[in-house]
């Protein structure tokens, strides 16, 4: 769908002043979006998952460990695809506003990809480098987007910097930023 086509649309959650902003901006804030019920819910079963890598000691599929990760003092980097490992992350996929914010973002017709559950430990922790995601995602279009709610699962600092965003640098048509040169997609 054109942003033309999607802002037609009924909103379901977000303002449409929200959602014109996210079209000129290629992305979008939304604070407190997600009800204090499902902040602790996911809080809890991710201190849960905390509590089983300890068990672990090296990587495997369902989590990424950083190095000097020990029962003592658990150092996971991702815990890979959580909705296949614990039922409250899938049920916070599909019964809190998330996805009626995604469709007010790309049109009604929403799917889930896939998700992941990042860590940024305090006293350190790995550094992601300034990358854009959609350019790993397997699509045939720029619909895609990427709703991260970690600040809201994990007591999280400003000065922590998790995520940042370059104003316009995912916007449609205007190109999509890439090794260092603007390109327009195909259409």
């Amino acid at each position: 769908m054109t942003p033309e086509q999607v802002l037609a649309q009924p909103a379901r959650i977000l303002s449409q002043k929200q959602r014109e902003n996210y079209f000129a901006k290629g992305y979008l804030l939304v604070e407190n979006a997600v009800p204090s019920e499902w902040i602790q819910r996911l809080r809890s079963v991710t201190a849960e998952m905390v509590e089983r890598s300890r068990e672990r000691k090296k990587s495997d599929a369902m989590f990424d460990l950083e190095p000097g990760h020990t029962a003592e003092k658990p150092r996971l980097r991702r815990l890979s695809s959580p909705v296949e490992h614990h039922p409250v992350y899938w049920d916070f996929v599909v019964q809190s506003p998330i996805a009626d914010i995604a469709a007010d973002l790309v049109g009604p017709n929403v799917k889930f990809h896939h998700a992941k559950l990042n860590f940024k430990w305090a006293e350190g922790g790995e550094e992601v480098k300034w990358h854009q995601d959609i350019q790993f995602w397997p699509h045939t279009n720029y619909s895609p987007l990427t709703i991260g709610t970690f600040p809201a699962v994990m007591r999280v600092r400003c000065s922590t910097n998790i995520m940042s965003a370059a104003n316009g640098s995912a916007v449609w048509p205007r190109g999509i930023w890439r090794k260092w040169s603007w390109t327009k997609p195909s259409i």
